[in-house]
């Protein structure tokens, strides 16, 4: 898997530990790291971080121009693993928000936006790209029992 660039959307940390024990090249990207991700990735010219906000639809284009800049290429493969489950700024039960949720825009937009990116990219360089959209119910079960209060 020498050639081949995976770009996480969200710290998916096993999954880039999985790629990178495989030997790919992996791109980070999210808007920050965690103290594991900065101790495994530390000194790994394979994996680079590309600090992005999935929200800013800008921000796609600064994930893939770090990876062209850094490989010259675009990632053969993707893992969307960025969500928000309920949080206190962007809860459905309390509805704080007066102009866009922001779970939709990390949860449903990005994923959709990401992967048409990765769809128009991948073949403007004549490849094929895979998409993986990652996701946990734990959180939603966890949230769904806060609900019943």
């Amino acid at each position: 898997m020498e050639n081949v660039q995976l770009m996480f959307i969200g710290i998916g940390l096993c999954v880039t530990k999985q790629a990178h024990d495989l030997g790919a090249r992996v791109v980070v990207a999210d808007l920050r790291t965690t103290p594991d991700f900065d101790t495994f990735a530390a000194n790994k010219s394979n994996i680079l971080y590309v600090q992005s906000d999935v929200t800013r639809w800008a921000d796609f284009d600064k994930i893939f121009n770090a990876c062209e800049k850094e490989w010259d290429d675009v990632p053969d493969g993707y893992a969307i693993c960025a969500g928000l489950f309920d949080p206190p700024f962007s809860n459905f039960w309390q509805d704080p928000e007066e102009e866009g949720y922001k779970q939709v825009e990390v949860n449903v937009n990005h994923p959709i936006k990401l992967t048409r990116l990765a769809i128009r990219k991948s073949l403007g360089k004549g490849k094929r790209a895979s998409v993986c959209i990652i996701v946990s119910n734990a959180s939603i079960s966890t949230s769904a029992q806060k609900s019943r209060v």
